[in-house]
């Protein structure tokens, strides 16, 4: 299991991904080597979520109580969802408690969220609101498209561009993707309380994104208590970890 010994995720079990530039596909990634490992898989959303992008590779089944997740086979990962928007070709989440009531059996070995919503741009500074991690999520996963680095902050490259450009300056940054991960009044304030913390670099093949790499985790190196595990890499077209660093204080 490769990409789940890399990000630290051995022991993890409830897994909440937020952030932007690679979110669902990393939830697919994981979500199909810890079936291939042999766990029984669901995956879901707080937010929204395309429903084309779950179409291959998951059993889809609508959440109404938790018989609706008893009975099925362990052939495929399952993802679950509340609702639907046909207009907008979406399915709407669960309420965390939900969520957490499904933690709490044995149903599932692992459970992926989709703890953010960020309209498809790499890079995101989140609202007061956000994100939406349920109370039962022992590991999050904050995930950047390096792409995004060394742009002017735009509507279409970060989501919440007049948060990020208020906290982090007006052109995406090594400093600033630091300080958005890290700060109370971004995703410091929710991250904090969550036993294992992840900062994913998602598309390490961009122009320049090896500089911008190693600057954070020369910065991770200083700062060690804000993560347990910095991973740059990339989600396609096949998973890829290339770079791992991880705190001494880790087990």
């Amino acid at each position: 299991m490769p990409i789940i010994d890399d990000l630290g995720l051995q022991n993890a079990r409830v897994i909440a991904v937020v952030g932007a530039g690679g979110k669902t596909s990393l939830i697919g990634a994981l979500g199909a080597a810890f079936h291939e490992s042999g766990f029984r898989v669901l995956a879901t959303t707080t937010t929204k979520v395309a429903a084309d992008e779950f179409a291959q590779g998951w059993r889809c089944v609508p959440y109404e109580s938790l018989s609706s997740l008893s009975g099925l086979d362990s052939s495929m990962p399952v993802f679950t969802y509340a609702g639907s928007l046909p207009e907008l070709g979406k399915w709407t989440g669960l309420d965390g408690c939900h969520i957490d009531a499904i933690a709490k059996t044995a149903q599932f070995d692992r459970i992926l969220i989709e703890a953010d919503g960020a309209r498809r741009c790499a890079v995101k500074a989140p609202a007061q609101h956000e994100p939406v991690i349920p109370a039962s999520a022992d590991s999050v996963i904050l995930v950047a498209g390096l792409s995004a680095m060394g742009k002017p902050v735009t509507d279409d490259v970060v989501f919440r561009s007049q948060l990020w450009s208020q906290l982090a300056g007006d052109v995406v940054s090594s400093e600033g993707l630091w300080k958005i991960a890290t700060d109370e009044r971004a995703y410091g304030r929710s991250l904090k309380s969550v036993v294992r913390r992840i900062l994913f670099l998602n598309q390490d093949d961009a122009p320049g994104a090896l500089e911008h790499v190693r600057q954070l985790m020369n910065t991770a190196n200083d700062k060690p208590e804000h993560f347990h595990v910095l991973a740059a890499g990339r989600l396609k077209p096949l998973p890829a970890i290339s770079w791992v660093w991880t705190a001494k204080r880790v087990n």
